[in-house]
């Protein structure tokens, strides 16, 4: 009995984690709103994850990395870090503030929102690599009946980015590694998937597939207004708000384009 208890024992010390895990929601301050599409990031390290639909992360940190800061980034907010001693392991909600940038004195006006987006478009080739680059990059795909997971895809993949010489280049993705499960709990929902797969997320590179959002003949199709200037990354950037016009009947998107002040890059 004694010889039994001390080989589980080792065998419980051999499993133990080389990881501590976090999981908790990134929020707007001001709303309450889960934030979509957040990053979070494991400072100094290329370990990091995104929010889901919920605002929910899961991030694991290597024990053995005497890691000791997190940081929180998201498109027109404030960036933030934190100690990962200030964490709980479950449980944590932490809120981001819109990044406001001040204009002390002067009221600044930018002629047509149109005019701008369409100047956007015709710097492009300007603005973005005119060589190729290659990425890795990290995806996630689930499918949720009510609150429960019943299909879950992940992977690690390599990603060749052409050049933005010509508008919808060939770019290409590999599956590096990866896993999935399609039992995750059984259900009695039938599925209908519209769309999905690892290149279907560089279909939303604006800049080289401008599709029914930037493309110039559907530039018509939409009003666009000024939305004020804020700061991404520590740049001044123009916010333009688009929807579909009033008449048009088709599905189109509505939504709002960051505009670099400098060059009028599509941030």
């Amino acid at each position: 009995l004694l010889l039994s208890l001390a080989y589980a024992s080792v065998a419980l010390s051999q499993e133990s984690p080389s990881y501590k895990s976090y999981t908790g929601k990134i929020l707007d301050r001001q709303s309450g709103k889960p934030i979509v599409f957040a990053n979070v990031v494991l400072q100094g390290t290329n370990i990091g994850t995104v929010t889901n639909a919920d605002g929910e992360f899961i991030i694991k940190a290597p024990v053995d990395w005497n890691l000791d800061r997190i940081e929180i980034t998201h498109l027109g907010y404030q960036s933030k870090t934190m100690n990962l001693s200030d964490l709980q392991q479950t449980g944590n909600e932490i809120m981001l503030a819109m990044a406001a940038l001040p204009i002390e004195g002067i009221t600044v006006s930018y002629g047509d929102p149109e005019e701008l987006i369409l100047r956007a478009v015709q710097n492009i080739p300007h603005n973005y690599s005119s060589e190729p680059v290659m990425l890795k990059a990290f995806y996630r795909e689930t499918t949720k009946q009510n609150r429960n997971y019943v299909g879950v895809a992940e992977a690690v993949l390599d990603i060749y980015k052409a050049d933005y010489k010509t508008i919808s280049g060939t770019d290409r993705t590999r599956i590096y590694k990866g896993r999935k499960s399609q039992d995750v709990k059984k259900m009695d929902t039938v599925i209908v998937k519209l769309q999905g797969g690892p290149f279907i997320s560089l279909l939303l590179d604006v800049a080289k597939h401008p599709g029914d959002i930037m493309s110039v003949d559907y530039l018509n199709l939409y009003d666009y207004t000024y939305g004020g200037m804020t700061s991404v990354q520590d740049r001044q950037a123009m916010i333009i708000y688009f929807e579909p016009k009033k008449y048009i009947k088709d599905p189109l998107y509505e939504g709002k384009f960051f505009l670099d002040i400098e060059n009028l890059a599509i941030i």
